[in-house]
């Protein structure tokens, strides 16, 4: 159903992370600049850090990964996707059953690419396992991603899907195995 990966053309971490949802005909793009901060020693975009991106986005899958196994039944758990420096993008995760419902939306102070670090596992729990403000995102309002189609409503969530867990699994481990 989705397909996550690092666009390596792009000599700066900036709109280079990549969510392929084909049956949804949407891409979501945002920046790997904050998964990749922490292992920056200075700001020097003369070099690709194809290295450093790549273990970002693993670490980050790896955390969903966890988070996909550990949700509880009626449970509400977040899965940041686009860390920005005054937000965090997120899907707003609930389990029923062995089904999902995925929806995109944001998370702002004091939840951003500077407080969260895929680096620091207790942050992301604390941000995935506790009651955060969040709304959906709007076409007007995508933040923190470009969405590459419309919903058909601006009132709607712009992106949301329900998924198996089990689905949910394996495309996080296909998109991982780029990483790893």
């Amino acid at each position: 159903m989705f397909y996550i990966y690092l666009d390596e053309n792009k000599r700066e971490p900036f709109l280079d992370l990549i969510m392929d949802i084909p049956t949804l005909k949407m891409r979501v793009v945002t920046d790997t600049f904050y998964l990749v901060e922490s292992f920056m020693r200075y700001r020097d975009f003369s070099n690709f850090h194809l290295d450093e991106r790549k273990k970002g986005i693993s670490l980050l899958l790896d955390f969903w990964e966890c988070t996909v196994n550990d949700i509880n039944e009626n449970e509400t758990r977040h899965l940041p996707f686009a860390f920005e420096d005054d937000g965090i993008g997120c899907f707003k995760m609930t389990r029923v059953n062995e089904q999902l419902s995925l929806e995109y939306g944001i998370s702002d102070s004091p939840y951003n690419g500077l407080f969260l670090s895929v680096i620091d596992s207790e942050k992301l729990m604390y941000f995935s396992t506790n009651k955060i403000y969040y709304v959906p995102a709007t076409f007007e309002e995508p933040y923190g991603a470009i969405v590459e189609k419309k919903s058909e409503s601006n009132k709607n969530p712009i992106l949301k899907f329900n998924i198996t867990v089990q689905e949910m699994l394996q495309n996080i481990y296909k998109s991982n195995s780029e990483f790893k």
